[in-house]
């Protein structure tokens, strides 16, 4: 499907009556590499970031657990906001019904599994 507008000027303002859109692949396409020298770094950095351990956990956790009783993968969730923010208490619910940490590690980039 190919991206298609229809623009409308109505009391000194544009109004979009259609859009349409798709997503193109962009697998095929080399990065600029006037971009890549300006903003490479900060790829490396985040990379960087996301690979720190914050801690270790003994066994794998899920979010699935969480939908049935207690909750080691819930657990988690409310020790890290309560240890970051100070605060006395914690509310937390699974985004995801099968989200799984493995044990060890736990990296920054495990968050976004939270």
């Amino acid at each position: 499907m190919a991206s298609t507008r229809y623009l409308v000027r109505k009391s000194g303002k544009w109004i979009i009556k259609r859009l349409e859109g798709s997503n193109q692949p962009v697998e095929e396409f080399e990065p600029d590499q006037l971009f890549m020298e300006k903003f490479g770094y900060a790829q490396t950095e985040v990379r960087e970031y996301v690979a720190r351990t914050l801690g270790t956990i003994s066994e794998t956790i899920s979010s699935r657990d969480a939908f049935f009783g207690p909750s080691a993968f819930i657990d988690l969730i409310h020790q890290v906001q309560l240890d970051i923010s100070g605060a006395d208490i914690s509310f937390a619910a699974p985004l995801s019904f099968d989200t799984e940490i493995s044990g060890g590690d736990i990296k920054v980039g495990d968050l976004f599994e939270l």
